[in-house]
């Protein structure tokens, strides 16, 4: 769950909810005395087409602040819901503690997505990827056309601290990738990608 979570029905391609607008708006979720929660997200969209997050400030949050999901599909269910269409522009995201947060935005679940302009700071404790995660974890998602520009990321821990990208876990298809003009200082690393040799990754 979260604070704002938009989901579609399973296997309603058709009737998907589309064109949502979240801007100039400020999160605060106090985590710094409790437990880690990592599916409590800030904003959490489940088979979005068309949204744009904009001009908005996040501090303190659980886990993943934005993150880009799907309903556990598998290749038994085939893709049920897909996230397409998703700007996330100019946010300020600062997690206050690495000890409580996740990443600043995960892409589980994107087509045509672009993350850009957008700072990010102290976020993700050690086990979690870091600032930015794309994370095809599994072959039922699409992960296709995402755009990681122009963003300032700053003191973030986690496997990779700055930009993740999780590639072909169990055989999950990462395509058309694009990283450009990030600026990522005082992370455990900058960029780290974990791909396997299986052929379903192109164009990263």
């Amino acid at each position: 769950a979260g604070i704002i979570c938009v989901y579609s029905m399973p296997n309603s391609f058709d009737n998907i909810v589309k064109n949502i607008i979240i801007e100039n708006i400020s999160f605060k979720t106090d985590n710094d005395g409790g437990d880690f929660h990592e599916y409590l997200h800030t904003i959490k969209t489940i088979g979005v087409d068309g949204m744009v997050i904009k001009n908005c400030r996040f501090y303190d949050f659980w886990c993943d602040d934005i993150c880009l999901s799907t309903y556990g599909d598998t290749p038994a269910t085939g893709e049920r819901t897909r996230n397409s269409n998703v700007r996330i522009i100019n946010n300020t995201i600062i997690g206050g503690t690495h000890y409580n947060t996740g990443d600043g935005v995960a892409v589980v679940s994107g087509k045509n997505i672009l993350i850009d302009r957008n700072t990010i700071k102290q976020v993700s404790r050690k086990h979690m990827p870091g600032a930015i995660d794309v994370e095809a974890n599994n072959s039922a998602y699409t992960v296709d056309g995402i755009t990681i520009s122009n963003n300032i990321i700053q003191d973030c821990h986690g496997t990779a601290g700055g930009i993740a990208i999780n590639a072909n876990q169990y055989g999950a298809p990462a395509h058309n990738i694009r990283i450009l003009n990030n600026h990522i200082s005082g992370c455990t690393s900058g960029l780290a990608f974990y791909v396997k040799s299986d052929n379903t990754t192109s164009n990263y």
